[in-house]
């Protein structure tokens, strides 16, 4: 059911994407990340700051608000790996991505999203400079977050995270 959902959603998103234009609005710099992001349709604003919220709690290191803002069953898809859950993720990945994103800064290239009933959608590319442990990091990046509409708001119930 969420395969079709998702599917649906981003179909949707890209036919209305390609007719409004690249960007419809800009943020200013925030934790180091320039942000720049358009809606493409219903109003995304408030599921893009959850998005903005869960990566400033990355930087933060803070596990706490980073794990309110995913839903319990969350799916994350990175290099070939699946979480399927918060529990999971708060249990294998979350501190090594916590202490990544303290030590690096990430600049949005485009973001967008949309609104479609309960579902949200956001995109994002991105390019992530810093040091890492001995690592020099300088890596593009793609992101797509789904979110869903629950009596706390919207929650994230999908990220898939690439880079090269």
């Amino acid at each position: 059911m969420v395969s079709l959902i998702v599917v649906a959603v981003l179909g949707a998103a890209a036919g209305a994407t390609a007719q409004e234009g690249r960007h419809a609005g800009r943020q200013g710099p925030e934790h180091g990340h320039h942000e720049h992001h358009a809606s493409t349709a219903g109003d995304a604003g408030p599921a893009l700051e959850v998005v903005e919220a869960f990566h400033a709690a990355l930087a933060a290191q803070d596990s706490d608000a980073v794990l309110d803002l995913l839903t319990e069953d969350v799916r994350i898809f990175e290099s070939g790996g699946v979480e399927s859950s918060r529990e999971e993720y708060a249990s294998h990945h979350l501190g090594a991505d916590m202490k990544f994103s303290a030590a690096t800064t990430r600049e949005i290239v485009d973001r967008r999203g949309a609104v479609h009933g309960e579902i949200a959608w956001v995109l994002a590319t991105s390019r992530t400079r810093g040091q890492y442990g001995d690592r020099e990091i300088d890596a593009k990046g793609t992101e797509t977050i789904l979110l869903r509409q629950t009596p706390a708001g919207w929650r994230i119930f999908h990220i898939h995270w690439s880079s090269r």
